[in-house]
C-alpha cells in the first residue's frame, strides 16, 4: 500500500513538473536533427491550384520559407523575381545534375530577372539559395519524369520597401500626388498581371496597389498610347470610371478583376487579378 502511495505521489510531482503556467502539460522540445526535420516541415510551402493563374505558380514570400518546387528533364522552370529586384548570387546544391541560368525580360525600371531551372535526369531532388538586392529565396527542387512547374512567382503582400522606393524617386514630380496622401499600412500590393491576347505591350503596369479604397496603376512613364481600363474578366466587362495623373491611372474603388484593353483588329489584352480572388 506504501508502495502505491510513493508511485502515485511520485506520479503528481513528474505531472506538476511538467505543467506550464496554465495548469497544462507541455510538450517537451525536440532537439537536433528531429528539431531540424520538424522546422522545415512546417516551412515547406507546396503549389497549390487555387494559387494559380494560367500556367503561373503565385507563391506568397514568407523570409524563411521553403518553396518546393517541381522540374522535369527536357522541360525548363522559369522562376520570376519581383520588378526592380536584382538577383546577387545564386548557389545550388548538386550543380552537376541541374542546369540552371540568369536572364531578363523588359528593360529599365520594367526589368524582371529570371532563374531557368532544368535537371538532366528525373528522381533527383536539389536545394537553391538565392539571395537578391530585396530578399533571401530557399527552394526545394523535385525532378519528376514529366510534370513540370513552367512558370513561379511570388506575391509580397504590404510591400512598404517598394512603396518607399517609389517615394524616393518621386520628389517633386507628378508621382509626389499619390504618396503624400496615402498611408503606408494600408496599402496592398497582391496583385497579378497576365496576357489575355496579343504581345507584351509597352505599356505593361509597373505596379498596381490599392489603399483601402482606391487601385492605382502606374505605367511606365512617357507611354505613347494609353489603354481602356474596364471591370471584370474575359468577356464579362463594363466600362469603368477611372481619373489620370500623370502616369496613374486612379479607381475610386478596390479592383479585385480588371482588363487594360487597346486596339481593335490586333487588340492587347491585360487581365489585372487581385490574388485575394
Amino acid at each position: 500500500m506504501k508502495k502505491k502511495l510513493v508511485v502515485i505521489i511520485a506520479g503528481l510531482i513528474f505531472l506538476i513538473n511538467c505543467a506550464d503556467a496554465n495548469g497544462f502539460a507541455t510538450k517537451k522540445p525536440v532537439v537536433g536533427v528531429v528539431a531540424v526535420k520538424a522546422a522545415n516541415k512546417r516551412a515547406l510551402q507546396r503549389p497549390r491550384s487555387s494559387s494559380y493563374i494560367n500556367s503561373i505558380m503565385n507563391f506568397m514570400y514568407m523570409p524563411g520559407a521553403l518553396y518546393k518546387i517541381y522540374c522535369a528533364p527536357l522541360s525548363v522552370t522559369d522562376v520570376q523575381f519581383q520588378i526592380g529586384e536584382r538577383i546577387v548570387s545564386v548557389a545550388a546544391g548538386d550543380t552537376l545534375r541541374w542546369e540552371v541560368s540568369k536572364t531578363f525580360s523588359g528593360l529599365g525600371q520594367n526589368r524582371v530577372e529570371h532563374l531557368l531551372i532544368k535537371p538532366i535526369e528525373s528522381g533527383i531532388t536539389n536545394s537553391l539559395v538565392i539571395t537578391t538586392t530585396l530578399r533571401t529565396y530557399h527552394l526545394l527542387l523535385h525532378a519528376t519524369d514529366h510534370t513540370y512547374m513552367a512558370v513561379v512567382d511570388w506575391n509580397y503582400p504590404k510591400s512598404r520597401g517598394f512603396v518607399q522606393k517609389y517615394r524616393d524617386v518621386s520628389g517633386a514630380d507628378q508621382q509626389g500626388f499619390v504618396f503624400k496622401r496615402l498611408s503606408l499600412k494600408n496599402l496592398d500590393f497582391n496583385y497579378k498581371i497576365y496576357m489575355v491576347k496579343g504581345r507584351q505591350p509597352v505599356w505593361l503596369p509597373t505596379t498596381i496597389f490599392s489603399d483601402g479604397k482606391k487601385t492605382y496603376i502606374q505605367f511606365p512613364k512617357n507611354m505613347q498610347e494609353a489603354p481602356t481600363l474596364f471591370l471584370g474578366e474575359k468577356n464579362n466587362i463594363r466600362a469603368l470610371n477611372y481619373r489620370v495623373k500623370g502616369n496613374y491611372y486612379i479607381v475610386d474603388n478596390v479592383i479585385q478583376k480588371a482588363q487594360l484593353r487597346l486596339g481593335q483588329h490586333h487588340s492587347q489584352i491585360v487581365q489585372v487579378v487581385h490574388n485575394g480572388c
